[in-house]
């Protein structure tokens, strides 16, 4: 939809296009370095990581106002949070859960991620209906984020109680 927020904001397509390809850049630069910081501080912190990049995504695109660079910027961003959707799911059934059931865990979580997913987009479609701006969009998906981030330290901590 990234392409669509742009032109909404007033970007010709080829510049729009262009909004999309940085989204991309910043996917394999944030799959890199989310993917360094799992490595080094776990699941965890790298879905801090991800929370505030997504933060920082949304308050830049929704401030733009239609500048060019902001929305550079706020889409790299985007992608590189974006990195976190598939290093992190793992990492945090792990550790919470340990080993045990881990493939069973974790088919139930992604098919749940897919649920969630598929409900999600006549959801966000309707907020643009009603609303016709994309800014309410974003940030519902950041507010989605922040509440990803506190319900996985709930259960993380939890969890590492009663299974490991």
């Amino acid at each position: 939809h990234i392409t669509n927020y742009a032109t909404s904001v007033g970007f010709p397509i080829d510049q729009a296009s262009r909004v999309a390809s940085l989204m991309m850049i910043g996917l394999v630069v944030g799959k890199i370095l989310l993917g360094f910081v799992n490595d080094r501080l776990g699941g965890l912190a790298t879905l801090g990581a991800a929370v505030i990049l997504v933060l920082v995504a949304v308050f830049t695109l929704v401030t733009s106002h239609g500048a060019v660079m902001p929305v550079f910027i706020g889409a790299f961003l985007v992608g590189m949070s974006a990195g976190s959707l598939q290093l992190v799911p793992p990492m945090l059934i792990r550790g919470s859960m340990g080993n045990k059931e881990y493939g069973k865990i974790y088919g139930w979580a992604a098919t749940v991620g897919v649920l969630v997913s598929s409900v999600a987009a006549p959801i966000y479609a309707a907020i643009l209906d009603t609303t016709g701006t994309y800014n309410t969009i974003i940030a519902v998906a950041a507010g989605g984020m922040v509440l990803a981030l506190v319900l996985n330290l709930i259960a993380y901590n939890r969890a590492r109680k009663l299974w490991v």
